[in-house]
């Protein structure tokens, strides 16, 4: 049996929403109350939907969102969720769809992906001249790549961007003994040195599946990209690989380090300026009236072109800086 597999599993995941819950009412923003949030379902999967007043029910365009949590943990309802989407929904006018994907170790791989590849399809045959994206945080990040590597070996219409967030792209993290500036690491990322293994062994299905980017073979080509990581995350080394490997392959991919963050900043924009500047760039990227392929030098106001700190450019090997930033995440 897994370590994570048995019966106070359950347990766990309450206490860990109990927990998240708390943080983020101390955290994150308050939920958009011009946003609409409602339950429903796409091809008899559970969506948690974030829809922004005025979206357009025959044209608005869309992002498949699929939640973090370790592929252990996490679902769409958590505050941290509501109160992240439901800003995002607003600031870009995109309609929202947050999957409540199943969970490792019950569901390992490929049953995560294969929902989320259910659900795509179902969205794209109703919606089939919307502007559409697909996207996640941490393990969502790593089930949309797959899903994209999936669509794409079946001949289906592929996502018209990817927005990936903390993706986990390596199977190992950053090595124990230091971190990524050669100093005693943070706390956060010691912490994840434990837990990365662990999750990654539930959520494998079989010996040989392709569950990360890592796993496929170049060249490794997606839609155009934007990846967005933590300065201090064990995560980063196979992110900065990822967007290397996307460069190299062709892919029109944008990434960035946000300064003076760790993995769980995302959405703490109350109490940390990284995470606000953050939220700046997503919403940025998200709401360029031509899409997120747009070519850098168009940028929607807020986000800067230049490679420069605090900047958003285009990958360029080598040039991965840092952005400017005051504070840790609470």
């Amino acid at each position: 049996m897994h370590p994570l597999a048995d019966e106070s599993l359950a347990e766990r995941r309450r206490f860990a929403r109990e927990l998240s819950d708390i943080v983020a009412a101390q955290v994150a923003p308050p939920i958009d109350p011009t946003v609409t949030i409602a339950g429903e379902q796409i091809a008899g999967l559970p969506i948690r939907s974030y829809t922004p007043g005025g979206w357009d029910t025959n044209t608005g365009p869309l992002l498949v969102f699929l939640h973090g949590g370790g592929f252990v943990f996490g679902e769409p309802h958590e505050l941290i969720n509501d109160s992240l989407l439901s800003n995002r929904a607003r600031s870009t006018g995109v309609r929202i769809l947050s999957l409540g994907y199943s969970l490792a170790p019950e569901f390992p791989f490929p049953a995560a992906r294969d929902e989320a590849t259910r659900v795509w399809l179902a969205l794209r045959a109703a919606h089939p001249a919307v502007r559409m994206g697909l996207g996640g945080v941490s393990a969502g990040a790593a089930i949309s790549i797959s899903t994209v590597l999936e669509l794409t070996a079946s001949g289906a219409p592929l996502p018209d961007y990817l927005l990936l967030e903390v993706p986990p792209a390596g199977p190992d993290p950053v090595p124990a003994e230091q971190d990524l500036a050669g100093a005693d690491p943070h706390p956060g990322v010691r912490e994840q040195w434990a837990i990365y293994p662990l999750a990654l062994a539930a959520y494998r299905g079989r010996p040989g599946d392709r569950l990360l980017s890592s796993d496929s073979p170049d060249p490794l080509r997606l839609p155009p990209t934007l990846i967005l990581m933590a300065e201090h995350d064990a995560l980063r080394p196979g992110a900065e690989a990822l967007a290397a490997r996307l460069h190299a392959a062709g892919t029109a991919v944008t990434s960035q380090v946000i300064s003076d963050t760790i993995h769980g900043s995302i959405g703490a924009t109350r109490r940390c300026q990284a995470a606000r500047e953050w939220e700046a760039v997503v919403a940025g990227w998200l709401a360029q009236p031509s899409g997120p392929d747009r070519a850098p030098s168009e940028s929607a106001p807020g986000v800067s072109p230049s490679s420069e700190p605090g900047g958003l450019a285009p990958f360029a090997p080598g040039a991965l800086p840092p952005s400017e930033g005051e504070h840790h995440a609470a």
